[in-house]
């Protein structure tokens, strides 16, 4: 049985302070892609030399589950391994859901995000549905759900197409 996101919803002091540029993906990234890569070398070696855009839920929960279960010593380190999930999560969700990397703010912390903002033309759309792929990926590192990848992509296209008029911004 799949295990359901919890989406908590802020109706006060959320911004999008800033959208990340490519430059600043690829600059602020570049050790997590070289991690995930390393990843899909050991676990899904036919898929090690292709872009991350050509992934979908599916190899992102192949592969974890590949690695939870990996019992060497060599195995990748969970913070190394959580950096990597979180980073090839975030870009898979700006793929599919049309989501950017940007800097937020909450009540809380500033932190690397991925954010759906609406356009603003369909009403029932919320403002903002914003995500920390890597908070998401540190909160389920000892699940033994081999879908969580899938199963967040789920949810996320339910908050962001079904989410109906609140208007408030949602993170994970």
């Amino acid at each position: 049985m799949a295990v359901p996101v919890s989406i908590v919803e802020y109706t006060v002091n959320f911004q999008v302070l800033h959208e990340l540029s490519t430059e600043e993906i690829d600059q602020s990234f570049r050790d997590c892609e070289a991690r995930f890569r390393q990843l899909l070398r050991r676990y899904l070696p036919e898929w090690g030399k292709v872009h991350t855009e050509k992934l979908n839920e599916l190899h992102l929960d192949f592969v974890r589950g590949s690695w939870l279960n990996d019992p060497h010593k060599s195995r990748m380190s969970k913070p190394r391994a959580n950096t990597a999930f979180g980073f090839a999560f975030g870009t898979l969700l700006c793929k599919i859901h049309k989501m950017r990397w940007c800097t937020t703010r909450d009540a809380w912390e500033d932190t690397l995000s991925v954010v759906f903002i609406s356009d603003g033309l369909c009403e029932d759309q919320p403002k903002f549905v914003a995500v920390d792929p890597f908070n998401y990926v540190k909160k389920r590192q000892m699940v033994r759900n081999f879908e969580v990848f899938t199963d967040g992509s789920r949810a996320i296209k339910l908050q962001i197409h079904s989410q109906g008029k609140s208007g408030h911004p949602s993170n994970e």
